[in-house]
């Protein structure tokens, strides 16, 4: 909060913060069975994206920053190859993020690897500008989840328990599933 009161908000952390406000003060994020476990219940929040950026070396202004993660990036129903095949219909300046257990990537691609760290997740989540999940078939990812919790929109497949979160323009937008074009 204190970038809102030192007046150092951009465009871009007011529109996230504005779509942050509208999903309600928190969305509380709980990786499946660890809160019980644990007692403790994990939480991803809204970064201001400035900072994120920063700490990520994500200064490129003219580039647009797209995320996607996964544990086991080549699982098939993960949909990684759709991705790819979506990336060559975009005409503007992107740089794919990419988290996940996965060690070998032949793409360009910036990998960061396996992530432990909720507070790294969270700001890795807030840098983007896009999170994109092009699972062919998933119920309620937890990445779809947390990206939201951290102000960045999700754009999926109109498949499984997506419809249920993701609303057209407002926390991401659905696509006609497998239409790597629209993707």
């Amino acid at each position: 909060m204190g970038m809102l009161m030192s007046g150092e908000m951009g465009v871009k952390e007011f529109q996230k913060l504005s779509l942050f406000t509208l999903l309600g003060a928190v969305l509380l994020v709980i990786p499946g069975f660890f809160s019980d476990m644990l007692g403790v219940a994990l939480q991803f929040s809204f970064i201001g994206t400035f900072i994120a950026k920063k700490v990520f070396k994500l200064q490129n202004k003219n580039k647009k920053y797209i995320l996607f993660g996964a544990n086991g990036i080549h699982v098939s129903y993960k949909g990684f190859e759709l991705l790819l095949d979506s990336l060559k219909y975009i005409k503007s300046d992107v740089e794919l993020l990419v988290f996940g257990n996965d060690k070998e990537l032949e793409i360009n691609a910036r990998f960061f690897g396996k992530i432990n760290d909720e507070e790294k997740l969270a700001l890795l989540y807030s840098a983007a500008d896009l999170f994109i999940l092009p699972s062919k078939e998933d119920n309620l990812p937890n990445v779809m989840l947390e990206s939201i919790a951290c102000g960045t929109p999700v754009i999926g497949f109109d498949i499984g328990g997506l419809s249920d979160v993701i609303k057209n323009y407002k926390t991401g937008y659905l696509v006609k599933p497998f239409d790597t074009k629209e993707l």
